[in-house]
């Protein structure tokens, strides 16, 4: 059983737990396909399944524009901004994003309350940062979400 196996094997599982250690994936390994990896082997894996991952999430990060010009396309009235850094010849370092769909943002107007609430929590993973979300009051008094 091959390293390069293992971490093809249990990518999607370090997708879904990143904090798992070399000794619970150890046991995974052991219970799963009745083979004794060494703990080395182990550490091995864990590395590269997380390095394949991050990879993924950085390959996501210049298609941001594309992303945020078909949401435009497909709701004109949608404001969306996207901030990046430039650090190097070609290279950007992204900063913020902001989307306020255009039909949330008339529906709000029409028919909610002029309360308005800001909301944030704290990402978890390869990057840390906050995500604010702005939220209203609609005429049930359930939230709605306007950005």
């Amino acid at each position: 059983m091959s390293t390069s196996w293992l971490i093809e094997y249990y990518t999607e599982t370090f997708r879904l737990q990143p904090a798992l250690r070399s000794r619970k994936l150890k046991g995974l390994i052991e219970k799963d396909h009745n083979y004794k990896a060494s703990l080395s082997m182990c550490t091995r894996v864990r590395a590269g399944a997380l390095k394949a991952i991050i990879g993924d999430y950085k390959a996501q990060f210049p298609q941001i524009r594309d992303y945020l010009y078909e949401i435009y396309k497909q709701n004109p009235k949608t404001i969306v901004k996207v901030k990046t850094t430039n650090v190097a010849d070609d290279k950007h370092v992204f900063r913020f994003l902001y989307i306020c769909p255009g039909p949330l943002k008339r529906d709000f107007l029409d028919g909610c309350s002029r309360v308005i609430s800001l909301d944030a929590c704290f990402i978890k993973g390869p990057w840390n940062g906050q995500v604010f979300v702005v939220v209203g009051r609609d005429a049930n008094n359930q939230m709605y979400p306007i950005a």
